[in-house]
């Protein structure tokens, strides 16, 4: 269903057909720099990636949902199908060369810019600001100035943005980091003006700052009826820190706790990477933050990073993997006996998006089988391939960064000296 209802537009201005997917100009279905939305969403690379879809055919530009169904792990593609069902008919008007006149843009993600706070371990600076300095110092800068701001015409892109606000349904924010970017505020003024209060506002978001200038983060969202933020957090206290580069784990706790006081109707998510620094100690996060009580058991969903292709926990020594087997186990263990025990007890239902194409039931909740599915079949993904040969370019990686920032990685990880020894 991707493209009879979504349009997701880069950080650089391209448009691709999700956020997975490359955003590279050769690949990408248009330029909102060069090209109009109407032009974009019926122009020939959007005609023929419908074509493909109709057809059956994989699209390259697809890899990682086809990577992920293969292992068992949740996808891009079986999600917008599922929440965009009722878009069907649309699909059954598209024209032999792949337009559709009947179908529009409904859910937009709109990279604005790479403006960022944190410089992630696992991120760059096409994502982050922050990274510029970094960046330039490894010879891994991905654009002249260190922020990229991608629609060059910000007025004239929001004033198509606005002719197709009463037919909105949904906005995704993420970046850089959303939260700090002036023009996300532009976007909510302007779906306030139209009193598009239905209007879903998903965002991922590093979950560092609720106040920006003179507004209240809390204040706004109020005022939206479906507000669902995805906290990008691997880790507790110093390993957290490390992993998000910038974060300030008593304040990322103070946050959470105000969240809950003065917005409960938000609704919350962990979404931490499972990455090679990540993978054993999510299931004590996890565990921490439940018992705490700052998260119900069912609200952390990990999802697994595939780049760069050195932080992919397919790259573990056999010895490490057998341990992540042996820890997801009794963690999955602990949730299905814990299930009842940590449920939050919510005033409305879950998001649908959580009953998407069931997973396997274990606990009867489909957020949390949702979870423990993808606990499980990181598992079942880390297996499938032996990436060892790796190991040197993440040893490489960790020295370069390590060196730039001060920073120790084995004095933080001390579990990762298996991937440190070079005989």
């Amino acid at each position: 269903m991707v493209p009879w209802v979504h349009l997701f537009v880069s950080q650089y201005g391209t448009v691709a057909p999700c956020c997975l997917a490359p955003w590279e100009k050769e690949l990408a279905l248009g330029d909102v720099n060069s090209a109009s939305v109407d032009e974009i969403w019926n122009g020939a690379r959007m005609r023929e990636f419908r074509r493909n879809m109709l057809q059956d055919k994989k699209d390259k530009r697809c890899w990682q949902c086809h990577s992920n169904e293969a292992n068992g792990l949740r996808s891009k593609r079986k999600l917008t199908n599922f929440l965009y069902l009722e878009k069907f008919d649309w699909v059954k008007q598209t024209e032999d060369d792949g337009s559709c006149e009947a179908s529009k843009p409904v859910y937009f993600d709109i990279r604005l810019s790479n403006l960022c706070n944190f410089k992630c371990r696992i991120c760059g600076h096409h994502s982050s600001s922050s990274w510029f300095e970094d960046a330039q110092a490894l010879g891994t800068v991905a654009h002249a100035q260190k922020i990229n701001r991608g629609i060059d015409d910000l007025d004239g892109f929001l004033a198509q943005f606005e002719a197709l606000v009463p037919g909105l349904e949904e906005v995704y924010f993420a970046g850089g980091e959303p939260l700090i970017m002036p023009e996300h505020y532009r976007i909510l003024d302007l779906l306030a003006a139209h009193g598009k209060f239905d209007v879903k506002l998903r965002y991922n978001t590093n979950f560092s700052l609720m106040q920006y200038k003179d507004r209240n983060l809390f204040e706004l969202w109020d005022r939206f009826d479906d507000v669902f933020l995805h906290a990008s957090l691997d880790g507790s206290g110093p390993r957290g820190e490390f992993q998000r580069k910038g974060q300030d784990w008593a304040a990322v706790l103070q946050s959470r706790q105000r969240m809950l006081d003065l917005c409960p109707r938000v609704d919350f998510m962990l979404t931490p990477t499972i990455s090679v620094f990540s993978v054993l100690h999510l299931p004590d996060f996890h565990r921490e933050w439940t018992e705490k009580g700052l998260i119900g058991i069912e609200e952390l969903i990990p999802h697994t990073l595939k780049n760069p292709a050195a932080y992919d926990i397919r790259v573990l020594p056999p010895d490490m993997k057998r341990q992540v087997a042996e820890k997801t186990d009794a963690h999955i263990a602990w949730i299905t006996a814990n299930a009842d025990r940590y449920r939050r007890s919510r005033k409305r239902e879950a998001p649908p998006e959580f009953n998407l194409i069931r997973p396997p039931e274990v606990t009867g909740n489909p957020q949390l089988d949702m979870s423990i599915n993808e606990f499980r079949n990181a598992v079942t993904y880390m297996c499938s391939t032996d990436e060892s040969h790796l190991l040197p370019k993440f040893r490489e990686m960790c020295a370069e960064l390590d060196a730039l920032r001060g920073e120790n990685t084995l004095a933080v990880f001390p579990e990762l000296a298996p991937m440190f020894e070079t005989s």
